[in-house]
């Protein structure tokens, strides 16, 4: 629970790809894969994320490190190519951590969560989580309150917030335990739309409205097990 306080410190200060990354690395590192080929996709699949130049979660590492890194996927040494990119991005979150404990965003969780321990309350986890909701509400009402939002925010800053919103979903999902959905039906109206009909017509299309923060519902099953 307390890392939802600290993504939502990174989100923002732009700086939110370092711990999807981080995290990114972590399972890299963990996952039993079936051959060295499938590693090695998933390695590129990583670099083309977060270390390819102008791509949406570039993290903001420095060129020697992008060259360690390239050069080893070249010599297909997927096990340790991540290393020297991993010591880089945990030194630039502890920067952030270090501000994040001189914020009201760090008291808050220490009010929610107190001591820190293995596993949390579910009233800790929800608040943790509708932390983040209110995040994503905010930043999704500011691009799509106007009529036509590509005439205000570039596509690219579409597709990102997008992007972190399903990011911030799969985080929740798999490291806090809880499942939720971004949309809820509207049933003052007849109309019924997907969740992705929903995104493709920029979050304001009728039958659904925003899911307002504290109604997340929990996980059950593995997932619900990885409470952080």
């Amino acid at each position: 629970a307390p890392l939802c306080y600290f993504l939502y410190h990174l989100l923002n200060e732009y700086s939110s790809e370092n711990l999807f990354f981080f995290i990114e690395l972590e399972q890299f590192e963990s996952f039993s894969y079936a051959s060295l080929g499938q590693q090695l996709a998933t390695a590129q699949h990583i670099f083309n994320t977060y270390l390819t130049r102008n791509s949406y979660f570039e993290v903001n590492l420095d060129d020697k490190v992008r060259r360690t890194v390239t050069e080893s996927l070249e010599k297909k040494n997927a096990k340790t190519c991540f290393e020297s990119a991993k010591r880089a991005v945990y030194s630039l979150l502890e920067s952030s951590y270090m501000r994040f404990q001189n914020t009201d965003v760090f008291q808050d969780m220490v009010n929610q969560c107190g001591e820190l321990t293995a596993h949390y309350n579910d009233e800790s986890r929800a608040a943790a989580v509708n932390k983040l909701l209110a995040y994503v509400e905010q930043q999704h009402l500011k691009i799509y309150a106007s009529g036509n939002p590509t005439a205000v925010f570039q596509s690219t800053t579409i597709r990102r917030h997008e992007l972190i919103k399903s990011m911030i979903h799969e985080f929740c999902r798999t490291l806090v335990g809880v499942e939720f959905n971004y949309y809820t039906p509207d049933t003052s109206t007849s109309s019924s739309i997907s969740e992705e009909e929903s995104d493709h017509n920029n979050g304001s299309a009728p039958g659904t409205k925003f899911r307002h923060v504290g109604f997340p519902n929990f996980g059950n099953g593995s997932s619900a097990n990885k409470k952080r």
